[in-house]
C-alpha cells in the first residue's frame, strides 16, 4: 500500500509513469479517463489525493454533547456581535466620545474577518481540539477585557481580542462537524448550528437593552464569562477528536527545514500586511474629517501606508503558492469573485442598518435601550424567515441564483425606505421597512456559501468558504466605518449652522442621546430632526451597496446543485487537476 503523496508530487508520479506507457499517454484520452475511474475505486492505491473520510467518527452521547457545545458556543458568539448594539449609546455616554461608535462594531468584525482565513489553516495543520479551545480562551480574554475597560480604546482593544477568538470558533465548528459525523449527516447538523447563530442575531439587541437598563452595559460582556467558561471545561473533557490524517500540503508545513522556513510557510508577512492595510484605512476613515482635516499629514500618511501594505501582500500571496494565505488560483474563480463581492456589499449594507437603527430609536424617539432593542426585532426575524424560506426553495428547486438577484434589489428597497424616516414615524413605517430589508438579506446571505461549494472541487471547498467569510465581515467593518463618517458630518454640519461657538470635538465627545444637552431646550424638535436626518443619511450608502450587489450577482454561475453528485464531483475533480498542474509549471512558487 502506497502512502499518500502530496498533490503535486502524486501527479508528478503520474506524469512520468504516463511517459512510459503509451496506454495512458495525452494521445489516448479514454484510456487516461479509464485508468482514472480504476483508480478513483481503488481504495489500496490511489495516486488521487483525497480527504479521507473519518475512520471512526463520533457517535451517540459524545456526537450529541459536541453538537450541543458547538451550537451553544455558537449562540454566544452571535451574541456578542449584535448584543452591542442597542448598548452603543449608554457606552458613548460613559467614555464621552461618540466618535467611536463605529470602532466598537468594526473593531470586532475587522479582526472576526480578517482572521478567518489563518485559522482555516490551523485547522488543516493542528488538532481541532488544541486551536477551539484556544480560541475560546481569547474570546473569554476579550470579553474580560470589554467589560474591565476605563476607556474607549481598551473596549476597542477588547472587542478586536474577541474578535480573533470569535474568528477561530466560527471556523472551528464548521471543520469539527465536517471531522465528527458522516458526510450524509453534516449538513443537518450545520443547520442545527446555524440555527443557534440566528437565535443569537435575534436575542442580541433585546436581551443587550435589557442588560444594559436594568444592570450595566458591562454585564453585556459579563455575560460571556460564565457561559464559555463552562463550554471550555465541558468541551475540554467531552471532546474526543478522531485520529485523521494530515492532508500532504499541511503536513509539509510541520516538517522539513529550519525553524524559521517552516514559520515562514504559515505566511506572516501575508497575514501581518493584510490586517494592517485594513486597519490603516480604517483609522483613516476614522480621522478623516473628525480630529484630522482630510489632507492632513496622518490621514494621508494613512491611506498611502494602507496601499503599500495592500501592494506588498498581492506579490506576496503570489510567491508563497500552495502556503499562500489568499489561493490566488481559488479567489479569481469567477463565481467565488462574484460571491465575494456579493456577500461583502450585502454584509456592509446589513451591519449598517444593524448598528444605526438603535441610535435612530433611542436619539430621535427617545426609546429605552430594551424598546429599542424590541423594535429592532423586526429585522433580525424577517432575516431568519426569509433565509430558512429561501434554503428550502433552493434545495427543492436546485438553483440559488434567483434568490441571489432578489436579495439585493429587496435590501436595497428596504434601505432606500429606510431614508424617508421622519421623528414622527410610526411603526407600520419603521417595522415594515425593516421587514423589507430583513428579507432582502436573509434571501441573500448564504447564497454565496452554496455557490462556492457548487463550483469548488471537494478539497477546496473549504478555502472557499473560509475567502466568503472573510468577505462578508470585512464589508460589514468597512461599510459601518464610512457610514459613521456620513453620520458625523451631518451631526456637525447641523450643530454648526445652529450653534457655530460650539466646536466639533464638543460634539463627537458627547453620548449619543446627550446632544440635546448642548442645545437651547427650544431647538429640541430640530435637534430630533437633526439626529433622524443623520441616521439616515447612513441608509443611502446601505442602499447603494445593496444595489450594486445586483452587479455581483449576475456574474454568478448557474448551477443546478440537485445534478447527481457523483457526476458533479468527477467533473469538477477533472477540471481541478488541469488547474493545478498549470499552477505547477509556473516558476513563481516562493520556496520556504
Amino acid at each position: 500500500m502506497r502512502s499518500p503523496e502530496s498533490s503535486f508530487d502524486a501527479r508528478d508520479g503520474a506524469q512520468r509513469s504516463d511517459t512510459r506507457n503509451n496506454d495512458t499517454s495525452p494521445e489516448n484520452p479514454a484510456a487516461n479517463n479509464s485508468v482514472e475511474r480504476e483508480d478513483r475505486h481503488n481504495d489500496n492505491d490511489d495516486p488521487t489525493p483525497q480527504i479521507p473520510e473519518p475512520s471512526s467518527n463520533i457517535t451517540g452521547w459524545r456526537l450529541i454533547i459536541t453538537l450541543l457545545l458547538l451550537s451553544l458556543t455558537a449562540f454566544v458568539v452571535s451574541l456578542d456581535d449584535t448584543i452591542v448594539a442597542t448598548a452603543i449609546p449608554r457606552i458613548t455616554d460613559d467614555f464621552h466620545s461618540i466618535a467611536d461608535v463605529a470602532w466598537y462594531g468594526s473593531a470586532y468584525l475587522l479582526t472576526l474577518g480578517g482572521m478567518q482565513l489563518l485559522f482555516g489553516k490551523l485547522y488543516a495543520i493542528h488538532s481541532d481540539k488544541k486551536i477551539y479551545t484556544g480560541s475560546l480562551c481569547i474570546f473569554i480574554t476579550g470579553s474580560t477585557v470589554c467589560g474591565t475597560a476605563s476607556s474607549s480604546v481598551v473596549m476597542i482593544f477588547g472587542r478586536a481580542l474577541a474578535g480573533v477568538g470569535a474568528a477561530g470558533l466560527v471556523t472551528g465548528a464548521l471543520i469539527i462537524i465536517a471531522h465528527s459525523a458522516p458526510l450524509r449527516l453534516r449538513p443537518v447538523y450545520t443547520s442545527i448550528v446555524g440555527s443557534m447563530t440566528a437565535v443569537g442575531s435575534v436575542a442580541g439587541p433585546l436581551l443587550g437593552g435589557v442588560i444594559t437598563d436594568r444592570l450595566s452595559w458591562r454585564w453585556c460582556f459579563y455575560i460571556n464569562l460564565p457561559i464559555i467558561g463552562t463550554l471550555l471545561a465541558l468541551f475540554l473533557f467531552l471532546y474526543r477528536p478522531r485520529r485523521r490524517q494530515q492532508s500532504p500540503s499541511s503536513s509539509g508545513l510541520l516538517c522539513g527545514g529550519s525553524r524559521l522556513q517552516r514559520v515562514l510557510r504559515y505566511d506572516p508577512l501575508g497575514n501581518l500586511a493584510f490586517l494592517f492595510a485594513v486597519v490603516c484605512f480604517q483609522i483613516a476613515l476614522q480621522w478623516g474629517g473628525a480630529q484630522f482635516s482630510w489632507h492632513s499629514p496622518r490621514v494621508v500618511a494613512l491611506f498611502v501606508s494602507s496601499a503599500v501594505l495592500l501592494m506588498i501582500f498581492a506579490p506576496v500571496e503570489w510567491m508563497m503558492g500552495q502556503h499562500a494565505t489568499l489561493n490566488v488560483r481559488i479567489a479569481r474563480q469567477r463565481t467565488v469573485a462574484s460571491s465575494g463581492a456579493l456577500i461583502a456589499l450585502l454584509g456592509a449594507s446589513y451591519y449598517s442598518a444593524i448598528y444605526y437603527l438603535p441610535l435612530w430609536f433611542q436619539g430621535v424617539q427617545g426609546a429605552s435601550p430594551t424598546h429599542s432593542g424590541v423594535l429592532s426585532i423586526a429585522l433580525l426575524i424577517s432575516m431568519i424567515v426569509s433565509s430558512l424560506l429561501s434554503a428550502g426553495l433552493v434545495s427543492k428547486t436546485g438553483y440559488y441564483n434567483p434568490f441571489a438577484l432578489a436579495a439585493p434589489i429587496l435590501a436595497a428597497c428596504g434601505t432606500g425606505l429606510l431614508t424617508t424616516l421622519e421623528p414622527d414615524s410610526g411603526p407600520g413605517e419603521y417595522i415594515g421597512y425593516q421587514v423589507l430589508l430583513g428579507i432582502g438579506i436573509g434571501c441573500g446571505f448564504h447564497q454565496p456559501f452554496i455557490a462556492v461549494q457548487a463550483v469548488l472541487p471537494e478539497a477546496d471547498v473549504a478555502s472557499g468558504i473560509g475567502l466568503i467569510m472573510c468577505a462578508e465581515m470585512l464589508g460589514g467593518a468597512l461599510g459601518i466605518a464610512v457610514s459613521q463618517k456620513i453620520f458625523e458630518n451631518q451631526l456637525v454640519a447641523f450643530v454648526n449652522k445652529s450653534r457655530p461657538e460650539i466646536h466639533a470635538s464638543a460634539i463627537l465627545q458627547t453620548g449619543a442621546t446627550g446632544l440635546a444637552a448642548l442645545l437651547p431646550e427650544k431647538s429640541s424638535k430640530e435637534v430630533a430632526k437633526a439626529y433622524s436626518d443623520a441616521v439616515t443619511a447612513t441608509f443611502y450608502l446601505a442602499a447603494g451597496l445593496a444595489a450594486a450587489g445586483f452587479v455581483a450577482a449576475c456574474f454568478m454561475e448557474w448551477k443546478n446543485i440537485k445534478k447527481t453528485e457523483g457526476d458533479d464531483d468527477d467533473d469538477r475533480s477533472k477540471g481541478e487537476e488541469i488547474e493545478i498542474d498549470e499552477t505547477v509549471k509556473r516558476p513563481r512558487e516562493l520556496t520556504v
